[in-house]
């Protein structure tokens, strides 16, 4: 008993430091973003301010964090839908004051639990749903330019048959289009515009490797540009190429739509469940690490956990080429 208390001591008395180093920023993120926005919508103190230049107690952290491939993609998607909602931002902001919401809510958990350990499991549940969110967001957002991409090539076929320049085609789909490539051709565009080669700007396309079907057409656009000749050509057989593949995407979707459902009930259920019967019952998980029988299960659990996201997902990372 008298190290269970030690131990709960120890556990709130660093929820309450952590609580007040992070609430130092996260304090101002919340409360004086309103003021901010009324004002100038970045300035100092206001969440926007916050997104563009980031919490500096977790910045160090953030900065090794995008170290991870796997991290720095996520977060590379967050940026991407901060973004597309006009709030500019960058990976080491974004992540940073994630990283300060995410121990200040941990900290009042901990606090109003008296335990770490559902801290411990309410961070890991959020940290879980961002995951999922993020990895169906990117999902939607690849299969939704695949969907626009026939189009684009026939905009592109009738732009170059009416006699346009390569910077008034970009122009003009960058205005008929949203999204990703609205973004990669407005990029274009300006690029031509600042004086750039069309060398420069056609690479734009196979920087950015979601979009497969437009590095492609940049490589034979970049060919056209050098050497001459028709680029109708290739546009329609590129367009005729992907919609027989969007068709057969839209077939597998169909085959993988429950088991892809499953496997994100599957992902998140767990997580839920610990984080709800720790808030819930008291010492739920106490048993878990009270000898080295019980860390070693919770490690096993853990491990198959992971073990069964990573075969699922790798089962039905299913490619069309």
């Amino acid at each position: 008993m008298e190290a269970t208390s030690i131990a709960v001591a120890a556990a709130l008395a660093g929820a309450f430091g952590l609580a007040y180093v992070v609430g130092t920023n996260a304090y101002q993120l919340v409360v004086s973003g309103a003021a901010g926005h009324k004002n100038d919508a970045y300035q100092r103190g206001s969440w926007r301010w916050y997104l563009r230049n980031g919490a500096g107690v977790t910045r160090f952290l953030a900065k090794r964090l995008l170290g991870i491939s796997a991290v720095a993609s996520l977060v590379e998607e967050g940026v991407l839908a901060c973004k597309m909602a006009q709030v500019d931002t960058n990976k080491t902001s974004l992540l940073s004051v994630f990283l300060v919401v995410l121990l200040l809510g941990a900290s009042v958990v901990g606090l109003a639990s008296a335990s770490i350990v559902s801290a411990l499991a309410i961070s890991a549940c959020v940290v879980v749903l961002c995951v999922v969110w993020l990895n169906a967001k990117r999902d939607a957002r690849e299969e939704a330019t695949r969907e626009a991409l026939p189009d684009v090539f026939r905009s592109m076929e009738v732009c170059f048959q009416s006699g346009f320049t390569l910077l008034q085609t970009f122009r003009q789909i960058a205005q008929e289009t949203s999204g990703s490539l609205h973004f990669l051709f407005d990029r274009a565009a300006r690029r031509l515009e600042l004086g750039q080669s069309a060398e420069s700007a056609l690479a734009v396309f196979r920087e950015d490797a979601s979009v497969p079907g437009l590095s492609f057409v940049s490589v034979a656009l970049d060919v056209q540009h050098q050497a001459g000749g028709s680029i109708t050509t290739v546009l329609e057989s590129a367009r005729m190429a992907l919609k027989d593949e969007l068709q057969l995407r839209r077939s597998l979707q169909v085959q993988t739509a429950q088991a892809k459902l499953s496997a994100r009930v599957v992902t998140v259920l767990p997580f839920v469940l610990i984080a709800l019967f720790s808030l819930i019952s008291e010492g739920f998980l106490d048993p878990f690490f009270e000898s080295p029988l019980g860390w070693m299960l919770l490690g096993v659990a853990f491990a198959m956990q992971f073990g069964g996201i990573l075969m699922v997902r790798r089962m039905l990372a299913v490619e069309v080429n």
